[in-house]
């Protein structure tokens, strides 16, 4: 039987990184002219960019002792502070020139949120399990 691969561990900083890597890069690729994005790009940067708000927002947190003492509530803050901002934003968008509002956008915002969520709780389950087998 063959033995499992041994990755190495999901840090929280390289959740960030890469939340925010992928959205760099669909902004960048958005901004030359000549290049049309592929249908379907602008969703993924809205999934991108309210990942890299919500583990931004969850690794403040991680650095500091005050709210670290009140995980749940910090969680819970985000979880409603991101969703808030996406329907915000895509609520506002219906009186700024050249845009328009789209419940669409909304969802995929709201599935950055949950993705964001899910990232940050597997990187905690791991980070439970690594210092339980610590103590043993």
């Amino acid at each position: 039987m063959s033995r499992p691969i041994d990755y190495p561990p999901i840090t929280f900083p390289r959740l960030v990184l890469a939340a925010v890597l992928v959205l760099v890069a669909l902004g960048a690729w958005s901004v030359v002219d000549n290049i049309a994005l592929p249908k379907g790009a602008d969703k993924v940067g809205h999934v991108a960019g309210f990942v890299a708000l919500m583990l931004g927002g969850l690794w403040l947190g991680e650095r500091w002792p005050a709210i670290r003492r009140h995980r749940t509530l910090w969680v819970s803050f985000c979880v409603i502070a991101t969703a808030s901002l996406a329907a915000w934003t895509e609520w506002y968008q219906q009186w700024a020139p050249g845009r328009e509002m789209d419940k669409l956008d909304w969802f995929f915002d709201l599935a950055g949120v949950g993705v964001g969520l899910l990232a940050y709780s597997l990187f905690w389950m791991q980070h439970i399990r690594t210092q339980r087998l610590g103590r043993k």
